[in-house]
């Protein structure tokens, strides 16, 4: 849940063969990066429904997951993403981003 948050360095075992790779360390990521990037994917052309349909529920669960984070402007992003996608020429999502504005409105 919160490894993207944090700083994270992999060891692999030392019975597996992992071509001399000691350790392997991710940087930490703050709230807005990560949100920025989800946006990227979707706003692409080429970008699927089922891609903007997962995105909505990363949003919503992205939105819980950063109350207690201090970044307000991560959580106002989201939720101005849910509310852009309330008016969607897809069904499915307008109905998805409606659903997921009122559990995040509720959770507050």
């Amino acid at each position: 849940g919160d490894l993207l948050l944090q700083p994270y360095t992999y060891t692999p075992s030392s019975g597996a063969s992992n071509g001399g790779i000691t350790s392997i360390t991710f940087m930490q990521l703050d709230p807005s990066s990560i949100v920025n990037t989800i946006e990227l994917v979707t706003q692409r052309r080429s970008c699927p429904s089922h891609v903007k349909e997962r995105a909505l529920t990363a949003y919503a669960k992205l939105s819980n997951r950063f109350e207690g984070k201090g970044d307000a402007a991560a959580l106002t992003r989201l939720e101005t993403l849910l509310q852009t996608q309330s008016s969607s020429k897809s069904l499915e999502l307008q109905l998805r981003a409606c659903e997921y504005n009122a559990l995040v409105s509720a959770s507050k």
